[in-house]
């Protein structure tokens, strides 16, 4: 069982994204790099068609970054809920 917050990186594609995930609460956000306390926005507007692969290698990355965060939380969620089942067959032996 994870406690607390925790930020990371990954880079899929040259792209690299950054999230936090809050193992108390049990959120994950993709957040700014130089400001982890502020959720990353992205602007996809006013382009020209040569800049939509870019887009679409941006898009990849933050689903490989959200199945990561989902992988994580659903680990964390797994162990906790050991955890609880080990302490009540404890409290009744």
């Amino acid at each position: 069982m994870k406690t607390h917050q925790t930020t990371f990186s990954l880079t899929h594609k040259g792209i690299t994204i950054t999230a936090s995930i809050d193992y108390d609460k049990g959120t994950a956000s993709l957040v700014n790099p130089r400001d982890y306390f502020k959720p990353m926005k992205w602007l996809y507007a006013n382009r020209e068609a040569t800049y939509m692969q870019g887009w679409i290698d941006v898009m990849e990355a933050q689903i490989v970054m959200v199945k990561e965060c989902e992988r994580l939380l659903k680990e964390d969620s797994e162990v906790k809920s050991r955890m609880i089942a080990e302490l009540i067959v404890a409290s009744t032996v």
